[in-house]
């Protein structure tokens, strides 16, 4: 399964930049140890590092949000209604409300629902605000 750690890291290497490019180009500089310790897991990332993180690989968020698994029959996954979300009118619901849109934009296939993995419910949860059991509630509610 496909980590933010190893989402981060393989992003990292796919625009061809060091460990120490990343740290540098971070506002303000943040040392190799910790961009090293995101891409093991050793460390979690806040909200904000997130966003940061994005900005120093010319990454957006959408794109990290895509690249996560969507797989059924991973443990713990839970389904998610695209067009819900869209038209979902929650506040805190934003982020995941802009990427729904996009990904349902842009998607090629006529897929409508998604199944999100742990490390992908953690991550949205957290840029949306919410704690995960908050987060995961209000998505079931969405799909009944």
């Amino acid at each position: 399964m496909l980590s933010f750690g190893k989402l981060l890291r393989s992003t990292r290497q796919a625009r061809d930049l060091s460990i120490s490019a990343v740290a540098s180009r971070m506002s303000p500089p943040v040392s190799m140890q910790a961009i090293s310790s995101y891409e093991h897991g050793e460390r979690t990332c806040s909200l904000l590092r997130f966003y940061e993180l994005c900005e120093a690989l010319d990454a957006s968020p959408t794109e990290f949000l895509s690249a996560m698994p969507y797989r059924k029959d991973v443990p713990n996954a839970v389904e998610l209604d695209l067009r819900a979300v869209v038209h979902d009118r929650q506040p805190r619901l934003t982020p995941l409300r802009r990427w729904a849109a996009v990904h349902l934009s842009e998607s090629r296939s006529r897929k409508v629902t998604i199944w999100l993995s742990p490390p992908a419910i953690q991550l949205i949860a957290e840029l949306c605000g919410m704690d995960v059991r908050t987060f995961v509630a209000h998505v079931q509610q969405l799909i009944r």
